[in-house]
């Protein structure tokens, strides 16, 4: 292994993520040998001057991403990588190559585990008695299940179950939306559905609109966009579109992509006026949206607001919905709503993608819409979310209040707290022992404050230890300041 690796100092990326790139570079690059062991933790830090605990985030990082395996009492290695012993010791600067490609990695996205027995705060793990499936066979729901619909043709259509896009259409009516099973495609999940709208019209020249801390940023997605990529800030009503932006919309072509209820990270949901602003200055001039919904189940006490799609009077709004977030991935389905001409455009470049909706989803789902099971679902997990965040914000308001800010009652879902000035959440992660976060620049390079809480993240038990740490942590970088 190089021992010539200094960290950087000069930039917001952590040093745990910094150091596993190194690891990373070394396996690929051949220096580090498939099932080499690795030295340990407390090696490792004496040999690079760092701590353990920042190691120890490094190694975890490596083990998600398959480039290390641990194994009990043994310690740890790098994976068994079949490419490797093909082309043998001597081979391409893959390290360099993955510099070139189209799709970035960012770190761990919002599915993220409490691997490695630290308590995720970030990613989203539901209780076994609070799944979407568990409930769905306990209502008894698998006896209507028809078995024979798995091999039906209606699945097998490449608009997806034509059974599932009729039950869409009539959910869809909900909030105001007006679309035939025509005007709807099936897809998997919310970034294949990204992706294949990326390969439909986001090319040069064109001025693509996002949310500067968000979704895209963390999945990766917005790397393989070839447009011109341009952050738009947000306020307490949504994403902001000033004077300068509103000119630049009309010197080139245009999209705006907007997650405007409950959006990932921050939890603001747009305001109705925001909302009808976007109409007026997109829809209006007939300038494309594409409107990611994937929270608009989860309102908090009040119903959501009407989708953008539902004022559109354009056709100018591409409608991204689906059930991964409000069933907690069981039923991991994305529906695209269009005009037919554009569905059926976006439906040629899935075909050429191979890539298909899993039939027992789309069957399990079509049943939950069709017998009410999903709506008395929703009305469960709604409550249960809202229990779960006032006992959030009692935890943290007993141990962190004293070191962050943030909004009580904005979303039930998700938290995004400030820490004061003084504490940086790159320094926090070097000394939270246990804990493991998403901080700010997952989501936006420059954010060097805010954090990701879920609150499915674990119990209120769970997170009061991880509160704990937390505040520990932050005492500790304070007073290495003072």
């Amino acid at each position: 292994m190089n021992e010539n690796w200094n960290p950087k100092n000069n930039t917001d990326i952590p040093l745990f993520i910094q150091f596993s790139d190194f690891i990373k570079n070394e396996i690929r690059s051949g220096r580090l040998r498939s099932n080499t062991r690795l030295p340990s933790e407390r090696e490792l830090a004496k040999r690079f001057g760092i701590s353990r605990n920042t190691v120890k985030l490094a190694l975890s990082r490596l083990v998600t991403e398959g480039m290390v395996v641990t194994k009990p009492q043994s310690g740890t290695f790098v994976a068994s990588l079949s490419w490797r012993r093909a082309v043998g010791a001597k081979s391409v600067d893959w390290a360099s190559m993955f510099n070139f490609g189209r799709s970035v990695l960012v770190g761990n996205d919002e599915k993220g585990g409490n691997y490695a027995g630290l308590l995720n705060i970030s990613a989203r793990r539901p209780n076994e008695k609070d799944s979407f499936f568990k409930r769905f066979f306990d209502a008894g729901l698998f006896d209507k299940f028809q078995t024979t619909k798995l091999y039906s043709d209606d699945v097998k259509s490449i608009l997806g179950s034509d059974s599932l896009r009729e039950a869409l259409s009539t959910h869809l009516k909900h909030y105001g939306i007006s679309a035939n099973p025509e005007e709807i495609l099936l897809v998997s999940s919310t970034n294949q559905a990204i992706h294949i709208i990326s390969e439909a019209f986001l090319g040069q020249g064109i001025n693509f609109y996002y949310e500067t801390a968000g979704y895209l940023n963390i999945r990766g997605s917005v790397a393989s966009v070839a447009a011109n990529k341009i952050c738009l800030p947000f306020d307490d009503e949504g994403i902001c579109v000033d004077k300068l932006k509103k000119q630049a919309l009309f010197n080139k072509k245009a999209v705006l992509h907007i997650q405007p209820s409950n959006e990932h990270p921050t939890g603001i949901t747009a305001s109705l006026g925001r909302r009808q602003e976007i109409v007026r200055l997109f829809c209006n001039n007939l300038i494309p949206v594409i409107e990611l919904d994937s929270m608009i189940d989860i309102w908090a006490e009040t119903p959501p607001l009407p989708p953008i799609k539902s004022m559109d009077k354009h056709n100018s709004v591409i409608f991204v919905g689906n059930m991964a977030k409000s069933t907690s991935e069981d039923i991991s389905i994305t529906w695209i709503v269009a005009d037919e001409y554009i569905i059926n455009d976006l439906a040629v470049i899935k075909m050429k993608q191979d890539k298909h909706v899993n039939t027992f989803v789309q069957v399990a789902a079509d049943l939950a819409l069709r017998t009410g099971f999903y709506y008395e679902y929703m009305d469960y997990f709604r409550k249960f979310l809202l229990d779960r965040r006032d006992a959030y914000n009692e935890i943290m308001q007993k141990y962190l209040a004293d070191f962050i800010s943030w909004h009580p009652t904005r979303s039930s879902y998700y938290f995004w707290p400030e820490f004061v000035p003084e504490i940086k959440t790159a320094a926090l992660f070097e000394k939270c022992r246990g804990v493991m976060f998403f901080p700010g620049y997952y989501y936006d390079v420059h954010d060097t404050n805010h954090i990701s809480i879920c609150t499915l993240a674990m119990p209120p038990d769970d997170f009061k230890i991880a509160a704990a740490r937390l505040r520990k942590a932050a005492e500790s970088v304070l007073n290495k300041k003072r």
